[in-house]
């Protein structure tokens, strides 16, 4: 095989995974189950102790990892959380099971 040719392979194969990675962080961010892990880690009582009430959830496409199969879920990401006390980041791990979401682990960074 030539190297103009491995190269050319090479670049297939990098904008494959580019698109495929970009695909599943649409997927995410369209899914009702954003949605649900916003509301799940709002209600927190870790994040309304640091920030407050009426809490504002962003969450960030680095560090995240959304796997999925049938009725069950796992979420590992970063949150930013605002409310009237503050804002806070947040380190989150999320399971769902029986259509429901269980926080799993939150700590504050």
């Amino acid at each position: 095989m030539t190297r103009k040719r491995v190269w050319i392979y090479a670049g297939i194969a990098f904008v494959s995974l580019i698109a495929i990675s970009v695909g599943g962080l649409i997927y995410f961010y369209n899914s009702s189950d954003l949605h649900d892990i916003r509301t799940v880690i709002a209600s927190s009582a870790v994040v309304k102790e640091r920030v407050g009430e009426n809490v504002a959830v962003s969450v960030s496409p680095v560090g995240l990892s959304y796997r999925f199969s049938g009725n069950w879920a796992y979420a590992k990401l970063t949150v930013r959380a605002r409310g009237n006390k503050g804002s806070g980041k947040f380190a989150v791990e999320l399971e769902k099971s029986e259509n429901a979401w269980l926080l799993k682990r939150i700590v504050e960074t």
